[in-house]
């Protein structure tokens, strides 16, 4: 029986993160297009996942990503007794634009995300 609280709490525990955490609100409030500089942006976020030019090479686009996933209470249950598991997602995406050094534009998306993944 002790085994069983034992995983159970390991389970309820569990999360997985991918790329450097993003504070959406941090970036909204800090981040003004035409103003922002590239050195604003690496304070904030860090080191982009990747940078691609745009189509007429003036300016970079630099990309971020951060997932974080946690099995929820309702997925230690139903993983304990062989269903599947819960798992709820937050994302965050971002895309600056940069030329010449400042900012110009981004989009960013961010979302919550609830999903059962069945064993089968």
């Amino acid at each position: 029986m002790k085994n069983w609280l034992v995983l159970i709490c390991v389970l309820f525990l569990a999360a997985c993160s991918t790329g450097k955490k993003l504070d959406a609100g941090l970036i909204k409030d800090n981040i003004v297009v035409g103003q922002s500089t590239r050195d604003d942006v690496l304070q904030i976020c860090g080191e982009p996942l990747g940078i691609r030019n745009s189509a007429d090479n003036k300016k970079e686009i630099w990309h971020y990503a951060y997932v974080k996933k946690n099995v929820t209470g309702l997925g230690v249950l139903t993983h304990v007794i062989g269903v599947g598991t819960e798992v709820k997602s937050h994302k965050v995406v971002c895309d600056f634009t940069i030329q010449d050094g400042i900012v110009v534009d981004y989009d960013m998306q961010e979302g919550n995300i609830k999903k059962m993944n069945f064993d089968l």
